[in-house]
């Protein structure tokens, strides 16, 4: 008699997250062997069938930038707020889906406020700057490139055209600037008086140079009659309240 050798197949099937075969749907990968006989009892054929299920990649990106910068995403710019997909194909040929779902601040509105404002400024005065619309202020006095923090904040006027700005960063980090030019006046008049009252009244107290400016160099001195100096001050803001040695000096 003669007696047929069994007979193997193999079969070997992909896909991207499901497969179908012979009406049967898989979404995992998944090897199976069967074999078949011959209604005598016989082994007629085996059956091995391999089938992967390759998955589809997906990712998904947050990202915040400020309106004034753009945001890289597969070689494109961004600067608007959305959701943006780049699909890609894997070595499998399944899809890779990356999803941005970007979000853009806005600018800060950051504002000066001058908080002392008189007629006019001499040079070497002090003026206290307020800034709004952020929460950290960065300041700086361009003529002198001096730095200051916070707000607000007392600056010296140190030239007749002072240049003045400040960056603001949000509580996004996002940061934008303000600036102002102020003026001062050299204010080198001096003004002397003829008489005074030591009499603490808070009146003409003190005896003392008169001016808006502030000196660099100063040096105010009293003598007596007998040439005998009995005062003398290198503060503008500083004179003599009328004293010799704790006592009223005779007039």
């Amino acid at each position: 008699a003669y007696t047929a050798e069994p007979v193997e197949e193999f079969i070997d099937i992909s896909g991207c997250d499901t497969v179908v075969f012979e009406d049967s749907t898989y979404t995992a990968t998944t090897n199976y062997t069967r074999t078949y006989q011959t209604i005598n009892g016989c082994d007629s054929f085996s059956r091995h069938v391999s089938i992967t299920v390759n998955p589809t990649v997906g990712d998904t990106l947050l990202a915040t930038i400020c309106s004034d910068s753009v945001y890289n995403f597969n070689g494109e710019e961004l600067n608007l707020s959305g959701t943006y997909n780049q699909v890609y194909t894997t070595a499998t040929g399944c899809d890779s889906i990356i999803t941005l779902i970007l979000t853009v601040n806005p600018l800060p509105d950051v504002t000066i406020d001058l908080l002392n404002n008189p007629a006019g400024y001499c040079i070497y005065d002090t003026v206290r700057l307020s800034a709004g619309g952020a929460v950290d202020y960065y300041w700086t006095s361009v003529a002198d490139a001096k730095q200051y923090s916070g707000s607000p904040v007392d600056i010296m006027l140190t030239r007749m055209e002072n240049h003045i700005m400040v960056t603001g960063i949000d509580e996004n980090g996002c940061r934008n600037n303000d600036e102002i030019m102020i003026s001062a006046n050299a204010c080198c008049e001096i003004n002397m008086p003829n008489a005074f009252s030591p009499n603490s009244d808070g009146l003409n107290d003190i005896f003392r140079p008169v001016t808006l400016g502030n000196p660099v160099e100063y040096q105010f001195a009293i003598f007596d009659r007998w040439g005998q100096r009995i005062f003398i001050s290198f503060n503008i803001h500083d004179g003599w309240d009328g004293t010799l040695g704790n006592k009223k000096a005779e007039v």
